[in-house]
């Protein structure tokens, strides 16, 4: 069987969708944590564009992720 990996809203090639394959959705997977300390955003692969720029963008930083909001980060990185 097929797997595919779904982490947010779409897929432009059609990678988290098929016909008879297994999707593994890791979209509740979308935790953040912000050490200001040392500047790191730890960010699960489920999250958003959305959700990083609100919870980042409320702490004082930006983040380059894009214009989509509904891309996972996984998405994202892969892209």
């Amino acid at each position: 069987v097929d797997i595919r990996i779904r982490s947010g809203g779409h897929h432009y090639e059609g990678y988290s969708t098929g016909d008879c394959v297994l999707v593994i959705d890791i979209s509740r997977l979308n935790g953040l944590k912000l050490d200001k300390k040392r500047n790191i955003l730890k960010m699960e692969a489920g999250a958003e564009n959305t959700e990083v720029y609100d919870f980042i963008g409320s702490n004082g930083y930006v983040f380059p992720g894009g214009t989509c909001p509904t891309v996972g980060v996984s998405g994202f990185t892969l892209g």
